[in-house]
């Protein structure tokens, strides 16, 4: 069921304030939820967390939205689902409900925009872009963006730019620290998991797997992650075999996250 958030972490300066808007968050992946949800309230937002499409329904149902942002793929009922129905219901089609995805493939947004959707935004979203739509759809007022700050070489970690992951999130490392433990929580077996899906032949887990930690590795700045985990989930897709050398690639670079975050830990404590 639907939950509705009502804390609000202060601003940062490096993040305006936009508006007391409400958003409609539909998103099954947790650490995805945090991110999201940090990210808009930073903004000004309140937020509104559904789980998957059929959840958002019932929140839609009882509540209206400035937007709603749906995930594509997610359990029970997914985004295309979810979009159809919307649409299909009088007193819900008006709502301007934006596709976000993982996925990058071309007919992927092209599938979700002749679903019905208002706009596509791919994984990490990009929260600026997201303001300009919601001011080109006269749903917000504008907003002055504030001055980049300075990075902290302290975050270079084994070519990991943890700086600018940080400085995404509102220049809040204890977040970041937060954020990465939930990684290592749900993640941190992925390459077990990965090898043992492809042995058994459970090619949709794989590939499920695989899109998820390339939706995530460019939040923590892990492009070559990012780029192997894509490459991978369109050979999935395109019922290529995947080669051996991706496969170890892949299991690498999970291992030299892993290992990154270990050294971010010891460098930076949380305060008590």
């Amino acid at each position: 069921m639907p939950t509705r958030d009502t804390h609000f972490p202060g601003s940062t300066s490096r993040i305006p304030s936009a508006t007391d808007a409400e958003v409609l968050l539909v998103e099954d992946n947790l650490i995805n939820q945090k991110l999201s949800r940090l990210m808009l309230e930073k903004r000004g937002f309140t937020v509104t967390i559904a789980d998957n499409g059929q959840d958002a329904l019932e929140a839609l149902a009882k509540h209206s939205y400035v937007v709603v942002l749906m995930d594509i793929r997610m359990p029970v009922m997914d985004g295309l689902q979810a979009i159809q129905r919307i649409r299909a219901d009088a007193a819900l089609r008006s709502s301007l409900v934006i596709a976000t995805s993982a996925s990058i493939l071309d007919f992927e947004k092209t599938q979700a925009l002749d679903a019905g959707f208002d706009h596509f935004l791919t994984k990490p979203i990009d929260y600026d872009a997201l303001q300009n739509i919601l001011v080109d759809e006269r749903a917000i007022q504008p907003v002055t963006q504030n001055e980049e700050p300075e990075r902290n070489e302290d975050y270079f970690i084994q070519g990991f730019d943890f700086s600018k992951a940080i400085d995404t999130l509102g220049g809040d490392p204890e977040f970041f620290y937060s954020l990465s433990n939930d990684y290592i929580n749900i993640y941190g077996n992925a390459d077990e998991a990965f090898k043992n899906f492809l042995k058994d032949q459970d090619i949709a887990q794989a590939e499920r797997l695989v899109h998820n930690i390339a939706g995530l590795s460019a939040t923590f700045s892990a492009k070559n992650l990012r780029l192997i985990a894509r490459k991978i989930e369109q050979d999935f897709k395109a019922d290529n075999e995947v080669s051996e050398k991706d496969i170890t690639t892949f299991v690498q670079e999970l291992g030299n996250l892993a290992t990154a975050f270990k050294i971010f830990h010891e460098r930076y404590k949380p305060e008590a």
